[in-house]
This record gives C-alpha cells, structure tokens and sequence, in this order.
C-alpha cells in the first residue's frame, strides 16, 4: 500500500512538473508608422508657412470702418460749427414772433384761446446739439502669431525643419466661423413624492448651445515647386455643435469668452490634424500603441529564458522611439530567447515546458515585436505557425487584430 501511494505520488510530481500559469502585462509604447507616400530620399528638411485666409477680408473690413468714422467725424465737424448759427437764426424767430404776438390786443388773445382753442403764443425751440454718429466696429477674424503656430503644431517627423531644399508645406486658416450662442431649455418629467402621494411635474433644464467650424488646408510641394499634397479636410469643413452642461438655473452666458474658449480650443485641434495627416503620408508618424505581452509565472526557476526575454522586451518597446538602435539589440535579444524555446514546442504534450498555452504566448509576443520592428516576412512566419494551432475565442481575435496591423505595415513598406 505504501508502494503505491509513493507511485501514485510521482505520476502526480510529473504530471504537475510543467503547469504553467500565463500572465499578461498591457502597457504602451511609441510606435513609429511608415509613410503612405515616401518623399525622394535627397529630401531631408522641411519648411512650414502658415498663412490666414482672411486677411484681406479683415484689412477691408478695418479701412471701411476708418473711412465711416472719418466720414461721421466730419458730419459731425459741420454740424457743431453750424449749431450757434442755427441756434442763432431760432432765437430771432422767437423774438420775431413774439413781437408780433405781444402787438395782438388781450380780447384778440382770449378769443383766440378759448373760442378757436389756439394758443398762438410763440415757444422757443432751439435745435438739439449734434452728437457725433457712433460707427460700430467691424467683427474681425483673430490674428495669430503665424510663425509661432507653424513652430509648434506642424513638424514633419524624421526631417530638419530647415528651408534648404526642404518640402515646402503651406497651411491655411480661413477663420473662425460660428452662430450665436442661445439659450435652450429641455423639458424632463419629474416625479415629486409628499404626504404619501405621488405626482409628476415638468422641470425645465437650461443649456448653451451653438455650430461653429474652423475651416484649414494644407498644401505640400517639392523642391522644384511640384505640388504633392493639396486637401481641405471635410471634417475641418464641417460644422460642430457645442452644447453646455444642463441647469434647472436659466444660465447667464458670456457668449464672448464662450465662443473665444472654443475658437483657441478648435484651433490646436485642428492644426493637430492636419499635422496628423501630413505625418500619415509623409513623415514616420509616431503614434500611440497599446498592446500586451504575456509571461509565465515562475516559481521554480524553469522559465527564467522567457522571463527575460519578457523583461527586455518591454523595456525595450517604451525605449524604441526614443533610441531605437539599444532597443532594437534589446528587442532581438528578445527575440532570439523567443524562438529559442519555440524550437521545443510541443503543442501536443500538455507536459511539454513549451506547451500550448505556452506557444501561444510566445508567438503573441513575437507578432508583436516583429510588428514594431517592421519585419513583415518574419511575423508573417509566426502567423503561419498560429494558422496549425486551435485557438480559443480570445486567442483568434489577438490574432485577427495582427492579421490587420500586418495588412497595414505590408502597405506601408510597399510604398517605400
């Protein structure tokens, strides 16, 4: 009996050896996209002008406004030098008419009061003293600081900002364009309970409201002048709707600070997707990518290989954009750790160091590497490999999401 509890004990020691317990880790890094549309390779800088579409509209705007002022200050200069001779020339009316008034016997004057009901007495009226016209001004489009925002917002990723023989981009504003803001207020059913009863009543919530749009393009030519890039975005174009929070409180709206909040806001915005767009076809644009590695827990030291390699490749994917060439000796250590052990997978033998769970793991981890690497042949291996194993549920939609990312990155190197 003895000898076969200790038996049964080392079947189960065996059987046990290997249970590994997947972990996962998701995190982000700076992942660096390929441009749509590389530029030739003598290209090395670029040049941004940022230019307002409205500057003539508003320098128009401002002379038609100077000439009006000018114009009422000179009605005005007319009037106020004609004002004594006109309060000169009604003065001797008066008197005129008083002379004659007081030459009228005092039967003719009460006659005339109170049986022609005329009160023929003369009443100085003197001409009101001119003011000068008020001329409303003109509603203008913001002016910005051009050179400052073509500085901070475009930048063309992995090229000088230098106008030697650079792209020559062209952005431009074409101004801030919304309604007024109003006042609205929406109707909810409410429920009041007192005394044991219960009604409904309306209640009035009150909210600001307005469209407003920021329309821009952007314009991209060569060296030689070759125009390369000419899009006004539709969703720039398009107009917005802006609405407040509610309040059972009628709201007091500043509609100037209101609508100047949002023009700042709409603008960086903007101009953000237009830097967005000109990376995208361009530049190497960095983006943010979330993503997930997995490990196994460890406890007796039997998979220390595929711990490190985990270790070195997270560390090494937050560090690619910033010093790609420690990263990419990182990332193939990594890698060689990877494949290493994925040379004794055994997706069969649930015993196996390397089983299924474990493959899986690990391929899930190369896809990812190889991805952020730009190595399309050697993923596209991995997938391969993936397309032999039964997935779970869970496991075939990480792989459909690589099926994707990989149809992207085989386009983007095509076009290199």
């Amino acid at each position: 009996m003895k000898h076969f509890i200790v038996s049964i004990s080392c079947v189960l020691n065996l059987s046990i050896a290997f249970t590994q317990s997947i972990k996962e880790s998701t995190f982000e890094y700076t992942n660096i996209k390929q441009p749509l549309t590389p530029l030739p390779s003598f290209i090395k800088n670029y040049h941004v002008t940022l230019m307002s579409g409205y500057d003539e509209k508003n320098k128009k705007l401002v002379a038609e406004y100077t000439a009006e002022q000018k114009k009422a200050q000179q009605e005005y200069d007319i009037a106020i030098k004609q004002y004594p001779i006109d309060v000169k020339e009604a003065e001797e009316k008066f008197d005129a008419e008083m002379e004659l008034y007081r030459k009228k016997s005092l039967g003719q004057k009460v006659i005339e009061k109170t049986v022609l009901k005329e009160n023929t007495k003369p009443i100085k009226t003197l001409p009101y003293k001119p003011t000068l016209r008020y001329v409303p001004k003109p509603v203008l489009q913001t002016e910005y600081d051009l050179p400052t925002l073509a500085s901070t917002y475009i930048k063309l990723e992995n090229y000088e900002n230098n106008a030697t023989n650079a792209l020559k981009i062209v952005v431009t504003l074409y101004g801030y364009d919304c309604t007024q803001p109003r006042v609205l207020n929406n109707a909810k059913d409410m429920i009041s309970i007192g005394n044991g009863t219960t009604s409904t009543y309306k209640q009035a919530y009150y909210y600001a409201e307005y469209s407003y749009r920021h329309p821009m393009s952007i314009k991209a030519y060569l060296p030689d002048g070759k125009e390369v890039m000419n899009t006004t975005p539709q969703l720039l174009n398009a107009y917005k709707i802006y609405r407040s929070g509610e309040s059972d409180k009628i709201l007091s709206v500043n509609n100037e600070l209101l609508i100047r909040t949002t023009e700042e806001k709409t603008l960086q915005e903007n101009l953000i997707h237009l830097d967005k767009i000109l990376n995208e076809k361009f530049g190497f644009y960095k983006e943010k990518r979330k993503t997930t590695l997995y490990f196994v827990k460890d406890k007796k030291a039997e998979y220390t290989d595929l711990t490190t390699a985990f270790n070195e490749a997270t560390s090494a994917l937050t560090l690619l954009a910033a010093d790609s060439i420690t990263a990419k000796i990182n990332l193939q250590h990594a890698i060689d750790l990877w494949e290493k052990a994925l040379a004794t997978s055994d997706v069969n033998d649930k015993k196996a160091r390397i089983d299924k769970d474990v493959t899986i793991a690990i391929c899930l981890n190369l896809l990812e590497v190889y991805y952020a690497l730009k190595n399309y042949q050697a993923g596209l291996q991995v997938m391969q490999k993936l397309n032999t194993i039964n997935l779970s549920y869970s496991d075939r939609i990480r792989k459909n999401e690589y099926d994707n990312a990989y149809n992207d990155l085989k386009k983007q190197l095509a076009n290199k």
